[in-house]
């Protein structure tokens, strides 16, 4: 596969590897329109084979990239009012983890989907207890599945080999859970409404004891924190809804460094790594309400990468 060619397209990596982290905001390598007119893509997710996958808060769909330009329906979640809002890539099981969010009664109802990554067959639809909105997934070094609940203030675990959920957290003052992943064997969330981040004391680090929520010190406040993954090389990457991706460096217990990668962007809700590079997803969330109320035509998002070292690859 040529490198330059998907490095100017954006949209489709086959390559692997990740380089040292920005110093400091850039201008991106590339900026590309993606013509998925109504998407409004809340996660994205990189295949093993480099191919992007995003959500899609409209059109019951996830979507996968089939050349720079353009992406294309691929799992079709069938049902009235849904949303589909974090999406992760488990290669070691050949899975592609979903959040499912459909309106129901009048409420939000979520199911935890697993769907077989390589065909897009659906394995199991996990339903969580209550109302809730399941908004980001992360799989520990044991394979098991974490999910966090944005609406509720929940967070899930999920065995998947026996299909046991578990309910670990559950706080309505920590509504707006969003981000999660791990980094050097510790999970972190963040929080969309409050702007922080913390670290997950799960139960089984203390057993007899609930997990619990350690609050992390940073060099600047997080603004509206997103989607969060590894940056690659020991940090994380986090997208502020503010129009900000920054990296968030550990620099020492409960501790992070916050610099800012990239700048003015235009409603930034995901972010990825892959070949060296930091993919960000400006879903244009802002322009939803007017196209649901038809006063607005659909257009698609924008999709731009950023250096990740002083060369590019």
């Amino acid at each position: 596969m040529n490198l330059r060619r998907w490095r100017q397209g954006l949209l489709l990596l086959a390559l692997a590897g990740t380089g040292p982290a920005l110093a400091q905001a850039q201008a991106p390598v590339a900026t590309q329109q993606v013509d998925a007119p109504g998407a409004f893509p809340e996660s994205m997710t990189v295949a093993p084979d480099g191919t992007l996958v995003f959500s899609a808060l409209s059109g019951n769909h996830l979507l996968r990239a089939i050349d720079p330009q353009h992406v294309v329906p691929w799992i079709k979640v069938p049902g009235q009012g849904v949303s589909i809002y974090g999406v992760l890539a488990d290669a070691a099981r050949n899975t592609l983890w979903s959040c499912i969010v459909r309106r129901v009664d009048g409420g939000l109802q979520t199911t935890l989907n697993r769907y077989t990554l390589d065909t897009g067959a659906l394995v199991s639809a996990t339903l969580f207890p209550g109302r809730g909105r399941c908004n980001d997934i992360s799989v520990g070094p044991d394979g098991v599945v974490y999910a966090t609940d944005i609406e509720a203030g929940r967070l899930f675990s999920l065995d998947p080999n026996t299909g046991t959920l578990k309910l670990l957290l559950d706080d309505a003052a920590l509504k707006g859970l969003d981000g999660i992943t791990w980094l050097q064997g510790v999970l972190y969330v963040n929080n969309f409404r409050t702007g922080a981040l913390d670290r997950v004391q799960l139960p089984d680090a203390a057993p007899g004891t609930p997990a619990k929520l350690i609050p992390q010190r940073l060099s600047r406040p997080l603004e509206k924190p997103d989607g969060m993954r590894l940056s690659g090389d020991g940090a994380l990457l986090v997208a502020e809804g503010v129009g900000r991706m920054s990296l968030l460096r550990p620099c020492g217990a409960d501790c992070f460094e916050v610099r800012t990668l990239a700048e003015e962007l235009d409603g930034p809700t995901a972010v990825s790594v892959r070949a060296g590079l930091a993919w960000v997803v400006d879903a244009r969330l802002r322009e939803r309400t007017a196209v649901a109320q038809r006063t607005l035509a659909p257009t698609g998002f924008i999709a731009r990468a950023y250096c990740m070292a002083d060369a590019c690859p």
